[in-house]
């Protein structure tokens, strides 16, 4: 019996080392972690910006006549696109942060082709991000042998651990140097309200007119930037085993043809070029959302390389709240804020502007560790005297479609402010550390449209509705921010509260 004991005793010693062993290595390598992460951002931070001429390629202001329309319904955004696609007679430019392989992709893919074989030029530029990249090689290759570019950005390995945060966020479809769809949606079956699980509320704009040609310019940035590069082996011609695989994205399957007979009926017409500065703009088209003029027009972009001195769209939209008079109403998925931000609403508010701000609840959103940040600062951050709402989580039957999925939860995913009823800022840009100081982001601002605006606000509102104040006046509780999500979303944004607070830059 005794030497059974003193064997017990000695396994069980064995284990409590291996288990401190364990621990001390797991703290040693995250604490490893972030110092090498925050000390490679504090490097990129003073490091040398490359030559841009940012007037020229980057940032455009136009007071020409422009046709704009908001497209806050998914539905109405995948058709829009489709639209253009078939309008296209010479180029078409896509660039996303996300092009998932799935219905929504196969539609607007399948047409990109036929384009490409009535002679418009195609370019598709995506992001290479690791946990959402779906754009294979051999996609690409495909592509390619129906007259489709494809190139990545930024490929870096994954042990490049400061590289690789710097990703490129931005969306765009731009069509013949006219047209533009941009805010904040990718392609992939949640952000046009087909995705049988979980599906976003998103908002974009679609734009035309003159600047959309400094917008292209933008995407030649891009396409031509360092981190810019074609897919491995893209002139291989596929194996028979590769080709099966590339019919999970391009061969007609599914409900494929009831979705191209609602979103795609027919080749939608080309639309009007946009009239000469001081000349009527013809504001209503024939189908769809209604169309607006905008005569005061900004485009903004950060650059194509790393460094926060690199981010360009942060700078702009704290000028731009900062000529606020006296409200600003605003929607972003995510909230996490740090020093800058965090003094700038504070600016804001200090001058007797009201700011009020829309977000998701943990129940409606795609990244609970977002929430965990918001939940660890809401003292410091109700101290601003912001009034905080949160999304709970529900289809809004107004704005989503239920007619192509089962999904019970919705999250918001639109980027975009309207300030004092009659200036819209739509965009790409989140309100977390990573838009502010890691990705590329870009906006567009139309100035002095009040009808424009109130057509965001009347949106904005109706998600508003279906909302819980989580703060306002100095005061906040946590409720309404958890209150509707699983047990399993709960314990998960607890336990990730010690990494959001050490990592919350990366957020």
């Amino acid at each position: 019996m005794a030497i059974f004991n003193r064997l017990k005793q000695a396994v069980l010693g064995n284990i409590k080392r291996l288990v401190r062993r364990v621990a001390w290595t797991l703290l040693i390598g995250i604490v490893g972690t972030y110092i090498v992460v925050a000390m490679g951002l504090a490097i990129l931070k003073f490091w040398p910006a490359p030559e841009f001429h940012v007037e020229e390629a980057l940032t455009a202001n136009s007071q020409s006549p422009h046709r704009i329309r908001l497209l806050a319904k998914g539905e109405d955004s995948l058709r829009a696109r489709l639209a253009m696609i078939r309008s296209a007679k010479q180029s078409l430019e896509l660039e996303f942060f996300i092009y998932n392989v799935d219905e929504a992709s196969r539609l607007l893919t399948r047409a990109l082709i036929e384009r490409a074989q009535a002679g418009v030029k195609i370019r598709v530029l995506v992001d290479f991000s690791a946990p959402v990249f779906q754009l294979q090689p051999i996609y690409a290759r495909h592509l390619r042998a129906h007259g489709i570019e494809v190139r990545y950005y930024n490929t870096s390995a994954n042990y490049r651990i400061v590289s690789l945060q710097h990703r490129s966020h931005r969306k765009l479809l731009i069509a013949d140097a006219h047209a533009v769809i941009t805010g904040g949606r990718n392609i992939g079956d949640e952000y046009f309200d087909l995705h049988p699980k979980f599906n976003f509320l998103d908002s974009d704009v679609e734009l035309a007119g003159p600047i959309v040609e400094r917008i292209r310019e933008s995407f030649d940035l891009y396409w031509t930037s360092d981190f810019s590069s074609e897919p491995p082996q893209i002139a291989v011609p596929l194996s028979s085993e590769e080709l099966q695989t590339v019919q999970k994205l391009f061969a007609e399957q599914g409900r494929d043809a009831e979705l191209r007979a609602h979103f795609d009926p027919a080749p939608a017409p080309a639309p009007e070029p946009a009239p000469a500065q001081g000349a009527a703009l013809q504001v209503d088209p024939p189908r769809g959302p209604k169309a607006h003029a905008c005569e005061d027009l900004s485009f903004v972009t950060d650059y194509p390389a790393q460094g926060e001195n690199q981010r360009q769209v942060f700078t702009r939209l704290v000028e731009e709240l900062g000529k606020a008079e006296e409200e600003i109403v605003g929607e972003s998925p995510y909230f996490v804020i740090r020093e800058g931000g965090h003094a700038a609403l504070k600016q804001v508010i200090a001058r007797g502007v009201k700011l009020k701000v829309l977000t998701n609840s943990l129940g409606s959103t795609d990244a609970f560790y977002t929430v965990s940040a918001l939940a660890s600062r809401m003292d410091w951050i109700a101290d601003s005297g912001i009034e905080l709402w949160a999304y709970d989580g529900r289809s809004l039957p107004e704005v989503s479609s239920q007619q192509w999925t089962t999904s019970h939860r919705w999250g918001l995913h639109s980027k975009r402010a309207v300030i004092d009823r009659k200036h819209v800022l739509i965009g790409t840009y989140n309100v977390d550390p990573r838009s502010a100081n890691l990705n590329s982001e870009l906006i567009l601002i139309c100035r002095n449209q009040p009808e424009f605006a109130a057509e965001v606000l009347a949106d904005l509102e109706l998600r508003l509705g279906q909302s819980q104040k989580v703060m306002g006046d100095g005061s906040w509780q946590l409720m309404p921010l958890i209150q509707d999500a699983s047990g399993t979303q709960v314990l998960m944004s607890i336990l990730s509260l010690p990494l959001v607070r050490m990592f919350d830059f990366l957020l």
